[in-house]
């Protein structure tokens, strides 16, 4: 039985030719472990590939992870997410603030380039469907969706960007809630640490929000 102070991650991991579609993460407090899903029993995979893959990848908008019900998730990794996801691991020259409607121009940037850089003719439909769709969803005054921004010190630019929302949803098709979606690191700052800081700031919404689960 899971017990209340622990808080559970899932997060869907699926990889395309174009772009890293999902991870679900899972925290119990048992030792971290990694598994893929087969037909029948859970693999155990290394760990630490498991980390490389979600440092050095972009994560699927919420347009795209919204589609996915719960019986299509994956689980991923499980293990004490507490003591690995610290904010220690953020670059001095870094920092996360939550998100600001100025921002929005940014973080589109950012997502379009995570997602849809290697179509040049889709990009900019991309970038202005992504651009609405933040702008729509912006939680002005929400205390149940949050965006956040990873910026650098030295210029202010937003390297980073992640969203997590705990309203719920009246089409079938959503995904649960609390939901994490949207995240990406700017290619020169991955590897960084700046994808688990962001991660890190979901954590602690979810754990305000009493939830023992995020998708």
């Amino acid at each position: 039985v899971m017990p209340k102070s622990a808080l559970t991650w899932n997060y869907v991991h699926a990889f395309t030719a174009v772009a890293a579609a999902s991870i679900v993460f899972s925290t119990t407090a048992s030792s971290a472990s990694a598994f893929v899903p087969t037909s029948t029993t859970p693999a155990r995979i290394d760990m630490s590939a498991m980390k490389k893959a979600l440092t050095s990848s972009s994560f699927p908008s919420a347009e795209t992870g919204r589609k996915r019900s719960a019986d299509e998730m994956i689980t991923g990794i499980s293990g004490n997410m507490n003591e690995e996801f610290e904010n220690t691991w953020i670059p001095r020259d870094v920092y996360i603030r939550t998100a600001e409607m100025k921002d929005l121009k940014d973080a589109s940037n950012l997502l379009t380039n995570a997602f849809f850089s290697m179509n040049i003719l889709k990009t900019p439909f991309e970038w202005l469907k992504t651009y609405l769709s933040l702008e729509e969803t912006f939680p002005k005054d929400s205390n149940d969706h949050f965006m956040f921004v990873a910026c650098s010190r030295s210029t202010d630019s937003i390297i980073g960007f992640c969203e997590v929302d705990s309203r719920m949803s009246i089409k079938p098709e959503a995904a649960p809630r609390p939901y994490m979606c949207n995240l990406a690191v700017g290619k020169k700052w991955r590897n960084r640490g700046i994808a688990k800081a962001l991660i890190f700031e979901c954590e602690k919404k979810a754990r305000g929000w009493g939830k023992e689960y995020i998708y």
